[in-house]
């Protein structure tokens, strides 16, 4: 038992688990904390709004494996943080939230900030919809243990949000506290002979596909689905999230699906008579909104789902074999008894992926020699490809990145960071920052949109003010172009996705570059296709933050991917049924 405030414990713990870095915002909820972190070996990142530091708290965790932590005030502070929080409950990653509250004496006064219209002192559950667990802090002397106990919460089976609601007496107060340590989390192996039935199943199948989700890129298991593709010479699809689990240039990927995926992956999901799957839940957008037979048949494929999480087992399709499993472990007990087995012969479906492949690729690759301006998407995608090194981390959002996939494949594990789950637009400011204070030594990039850019600029200046350098490369098309797609093909005509100066409709043209240097970062506008190479090339170059402005056609060429469209359903053209209940 050691004397001292209940911050400076919460700090302590915090160190004893291996942070090393706390993203957040200062307030008076959490100002015990912050001075905590003083001299504690803990570097805490300043951000100019909580939900900038709650996603870069999540590519903390997607690039490092190791929990992003964020610290905010009460009310606004913490409340800022959800939609954050709703990113990272989705997609799989591990954060611990601290958020400082009223002092317990005055619950139900309203004092401060205090959430009470329907109860005393009701924070904590405004993130019970987006965490694993939200903890209400009830004892001083429990801070070290909820502090740790949060922690394991975050990594244990699916990766998570974990929110704690720390009133700021407790902060405060001095007193004898007990330190806990870190536990060691062992991950769980498929039981015994389950691998067995899978392979035996994989022997007899015509055209098996490998179906590889998030979770196979947050346990480490890259290596292993390798290994066990290879050894059973069985293609590989993968969701969006886990663009790169295995290389993108390996002959046997395909790459990944859904509406904005390739459409050999999901030209092979369709027609596959056995699919593998582990790590993925199956998402909606992955899935082709689950939409008759446009990804797994209801009848003649028989899917069997490996997953940490037991939710996730027949919640869209009901598997032949349903394991609990963490996805490294599997795919390893997989590999290794795969090793001892000849594979199938199944050279008519390789002769048929193979052409699939090759016409995909000559699709878009005329899509990637167009090279006018403005510039259209698959051009400036194919270039950053060509001049990134394949350790880059390459970050990006919703709207103009879901063409990135079809045109930059992912070599290496981690370096594809998208939003996929929530998908909030501007995601990938934030994320950006996180996934460079991860892996300083990095290239990274943050492939954003003008909207997107918007709505989260503030990522900008704690960017410049923090020495975080990325390469920013700004898509200016003038507006929300990705929903006036849509506008344009169900309803022909638009409102709100065009950035105009009302009244009249003159276009809102904003000085992106002279805004960039307003913040102490530099760039330039790029309005030539032949410049646009040594324009890149110099913004990766530099050891600062930069920003390449580009202007973007206002109608995209995208490429379709052989799967259902879910945006129909705005324009009331068909209702769905989660595959499950068809």
């Amino acid at each position: 038992m050691t004397q001292m405030r209940g911050a400076d414990a919460i700090a302590k713990t915090l160190r004893s688990l291996g942070v090393d870095v706390v993203f957040g915002m200062c307030g008076h909820g959490d100002l015990p904390i912050l001075d905590a972190l003083i001299g504690s070996g803990i570097r805490f990142i300043s951000c100019h709004h909580e939900q900038i530091a709650a996603h870069a708290a999540d590519a903390y965790f997607r690039v490092a494996h190791r929990p992003g932590v964020v610290l905010t005030t009460l009310g606004p502070g913490m409340m800022n943080t959800v939609t954050a929080l709703g990113d990272a409950a989705l997609d799989g990653s591990a954060m611990v939230v601290i958020s400082g509250d009223i002092p317990d004496r005055f619950e139900g006064f309203g004092a401060y900030q205090e959430v009470d219209l329907n109860g005393g002192d009701e924070q904590y559950l405004v993130s019970r919809p987006v965490t694993k667990r939200s903890y209400r802090v009830t004892d001083p002397a429990s801070l070290s243990y909820t502090v740790a106990r949060a922690w394991t919460e975050s990594l244990s089976g699916c990766p998570g949000p974990v929110h704690l609601h720390v009133p700021l007496n407790f902060m405060s107060a001095k007193g004898d506290y007990r330190m806990f340590e870190p536990i060691q989390i062992e991950r769980p192996a498929l039981a015994d002979g389950v691998a067995a039935r899978i392979l035996d199943r994989l022997a007899s199948s015509k055209r098996p596909v490998i179906y590889a989700g998030g979770g196979v890129l947050t346990a480490e298991a890259s290596d292993a689905l390798t290994r066990l593709a290879e050894a059973t010479s069985v293609p590989v699809a993968t969701s969006m999230i886990a663009q790169g689990a295995i290389s993108e240039s390996h002959p046997l990927s395909l790459g990944f699906t859904g509406a904005v995926g390739a459409r050999p992956a999901n030209h092979a999901m369709k027609d596959a008579d056995l699919v593998i799957a582990v790590g993925t839940r199956f998402s909606e957008m992955d899935s082709s909104s689950w939409h008759g037979d446009q990804f797994i048949r209801r009848t003649g494929c028989d899917v069997i789902h490996i997953d940490i999480d037991p939710r996730q087992l027949g919640r869209v399709y009901v598997p032949v074999i349903a394991a609990v499993a963490d996805a490294r472990e599997a795919l390893t007990q997989l590999a290794t008894l795969a090793s001892t087995a000849k594979p199938a012969q199944r050279n008519d479906y390789w002769a048929e992926l193979n052409a699939s492949k090759d016409a995909w690729n000559e699709e878009t690759s005329e899509l990637r020699r167009q090279d006018e301006v403005p510039f259209q998407p698959p051009f400036v995608i194919d270039t950053l490809r060509r001049l990134l090194p394949d350790d880059a981390i390459f970050v990006s959002g919703v709207g103009v990145r879901h063409m990135v996939g079809q045109h930059y494949p992912v070599r290496k594990p981690g370096t594809m960071l998208v939003a996929s789950g929530l998908s909030t637009m501007g995601w990938e400011m934030g994320a950006a920052l996180g996934a460079k204070v991860a892996r300083p030594d990095a290239k990274v990039v943050g492939f954003i949109g003008d909207g997107a850019f918007n709505s989260t600029v503030s990522a900008l200046p704690t960017a410049v003010a923090e020495g975080i350098n990325v390469t920013w490369v700004l898509l200016d098309n003038l507006g929300y172009q990705c929903i006036g797609v849509y506008q344009d093909r169900h309803y022909g005509r638009r409102i709100a996705t065009d950035f105009q100066v009302w009244p009249g409709g003159a276009t809102y043209q904003i000085d992106y570059v002279g805004l960039a240097r307003a913040y102490g970062a530099d760039g330039e506008t790029v309005s030539k296709a032949a410049s646009l190479e040594k324009a890149l090339q110099g913004a990766i170059d530099r050891d600062r933050n930069y920003l390449v402005h580009l202007p973007i056609a206002h109608h995209i060429k995208p490429l379709p991917s052989g799967t259902f469209d879910v945006n129909a359903i705005a324009a009331g053209e068909t209702e769905l049924l989660p595959a499950v209940l068809r």
